[in-house]
């Protein structure tokens, strides 16, 4: 995937990143952000499964190593009834 910006009062950004599916059910994603001043690169892993009743759970994973406030998560829950 690759997304950028342009702000008038800000520089360009751009992001960049790339999925890999190991299975219909575990992803690896590794991402690269461009102009920001902490956060450059980041790592994630998503998981997929079909749990009756429902019809599926979606959890994401990501960390962005930043200097100054050390590693940083975002984590992430879909449920589809």
């Amino acid at each position: 995937a690759l997304d950028a910006t342009h702000p008038n009062d800000a520089p360009e950004r751009v992001n960049f990143g790339l999925e890999y599916s190991l299975s219909e059910i575990l992803m690896l994603r590794v991402g690269y952000r461009m102009n920001y001043d902490l956060g450059n690169i980041t790592f994630g892993a998503g998981l997929r499964l079909s749990l009756p009743p429902l019809d599926l759970v979606v959890i994401d994973f990501a960390v962005i190593p930043m200097e100054l406030f050390g590693n940083v998560t975002r984590t992430s829950l879909e449920i589809r009834f």
